[in-house]
């Protein structure tokens, strides 16, 4: 089995983070035959590393869920991961029917995949990787926790 450090370990996840798309629940076969590593830092709720092949392929971030890798950085999300991630905001998230406009501006966006000419489409914002709202057209906002 691999050991990493605390540092290597936070420098892979971040590599991650940075590169791989979020979903909060991952199919099983996704993770069949990976090598799972956990944080060396001590504390009762670690993330975990998930290799393949040796090589870094997810990791599991508590609280927050799953990044798995490979996507490229600039590939919007599919509609399966875009379901995905707003039904993880919806089932963790605060609803909020009006949002103030200047917290809006410090997020990425992505809207929904099916309906790409429609501007009034469901939305999810992102901020440094994590998704933190999703905007339901005509319902309001879920905030997450």
């Amino acid at each position: 089995m691999n050991t990493l450090t605390h540092d290597q370990f936070q420098d892979v996840s971040r590599y991650i983070l940075t590169h791989g798309y979020f979903t909060c629940f991952p199919g099983l076969d996704v993770l069949k035959n990976c090598e799972e590593i956990p944080d060396p830092e001590p504390s009762d709720y670690r993330d975990v590393l998930f290799l393949k092949g040796g090589l870094p392929f997810a990791v599991y971030e508590c609280g927050f869920g799953f990044r798995v890798l490979p996507v490229p950085a600039d590939k919007p999300l599919s509609r399966e991961q875009f379901n995905d991630t707003a039904r993880w905001l919806r089932d963790r998230g605060q609803f909020a029917a009006c949002v103030f406009l200047e917290s809006l501006c410090d997020f990425d966006v992505i809207g929904d995949p099916a309906s790409v000419s429609d501007p009034e489409s469901d939305k999810i914002y992102v901020s440094n990787g994590h998704p933190v709202m999703l905007e339901m057209s005509n319902i309001g906002f879920f905030v997450a926790d």
